[in-house]
């Protein structure tokens, strides 16, 4: 891959894992940083978005079947049973 097509797919955080295996596996290469970098970035940007939001969701006790779109019961929401 050349040019820009190459920027693009480097923003892709699975690529690097796959960079960094094809580098290990087949040219018996240590990764370069970014096939380490990026992943472990994206994951750590999650982390800090996502658990403050989810321990702020269990302070309130409330969870999403708790709110039932209207004109639906409980029972409706659920997944049919086939026999």
């Amino acid at each position: 891959m050349y040019g820009h097509t190459r920027d693009v797919l480097m923003l892709n955080p699975v690529s690097g894992l796959f960079e960094g295996f094809r580098a290990v596996l087949l040219y018996g290469d240590a990764p370069a940083l970014w096939h380490v970098a990026v992943p472990l970035s994206y994951a750590l940007a999650l982390l800090a978005i996502f658990v403050p939001c989810t321990a702020a969701r269990r302070r309130t006790s409330r969870s999403c079947s708790s709110r039932v779109p209207h004109g639906y019961t409980r029972s409706r929401l659920t997944t049919p049973r086939y026999s």
